[in-house]
């Protein structure tokens, strides 16, 4: 239920990143595929730390983690290539190969 984990993630906001002016947003990715975007980041480092708070956390997050559901960093340039394409597992292979996280 992509409403459920958008509503996860947005209370995940607004308690570690309350000052932070952070929108939850989802989009249909073709037709077998949803996404739950947070954005908008100013900075790589800013993101990076969201996004490694956000895989270790085991608490209000855990059902998602747990999951399985992918999880990347994606500029603004390389999602409206992911966006054109739809090709999901082409950008997880590119995020694998090109972030050390």
């Amino acid at each position: 239920d992509v409403n459920k984990i958008k509503a996860s993630v947005a209370d995940f906001n607004s308690k570690y990143f309350k000052s932070s002016t952070l929108k939850t947003t989802s989009n249909l990715l073709g037709k077998d595929n949803q996404i739950v975007m947070v954005k908008t980041f100013l900075e790589f480092p800013e993101a990076q730390n969201y996004f490694d708070i956000f895989i270790a956390n085991t608490e209000e997050l855990n059902e998602i983690n747990k999951a399985d559901y992918g999880a990347y960093l994606i500029s603004k340039e390389n999602y409206l290539t992911l966006f054109k394409t739809k090709n999901l597992e082409a950008y997880s292979t590119f995020f694998s190969s090109n972030y050390d996280l």
